[in-house]
């Protein structure tokens, strides 16, 4: 799996069968831990939304479901990232998607765009020493 994955609430409640998502990289899940309807794609300006963000590194290549709405953001470019970056990184995205000025949509494109930038910053850099 990479790029991004939303898991609505409940859809493997039924399912004991299903541990987890299978990874290929490093991975930032976002929690929905407070919800009415369980989806990432609405307008919703209440307060009682609360989302987490934490980095899964990729070992196992297994990321754990819960019974939480989840964003998986797993693209292959955040194995080009330095842990400590990716930690500022984390700790970016539950700022972005606690703010209450946008919709979520609008918070998860930035967080998306976040981690364009800074991986392209990353592989540009790498790049610039290899050719120097």
């Amino acid at each position: 799996m990479g790029g991004v994955v939303t898991i609505v609430k409940g859809a493997f409640e039924e399912c004991n069968l299903l541990e987890g998502v299978t990874i290929s990289s490093n991975a930032f899940v976002v929690e929905l831990e407070v919800d009415s309807d369980g989806d990432f794609e609405g307008d919703s300006d209440s307060d009682s939304e609360v989302f987490t963000c934490r980095l899964v590194i990729l070992d196992d290549g297994i990321t754990a479901l819960s019974n939480a709405t989840q964003m998986i953001i797993s693209p292959e470019r955040l194995n080009y990232i330095s842990l400590p970056d990716l930690l500022e990184i984390e700790n970016t995205i539950n700022t972005i998607m606690n703010g209450n000025e946008r919709t979520t949509r609008e918070n998860i494109e930035r967080v998306l765009a976040l981690i364009k930038s800074r991986a392209l910053f990353e592989a540009s850099t790498i790049l610039e020493l290899a050719l120097w």
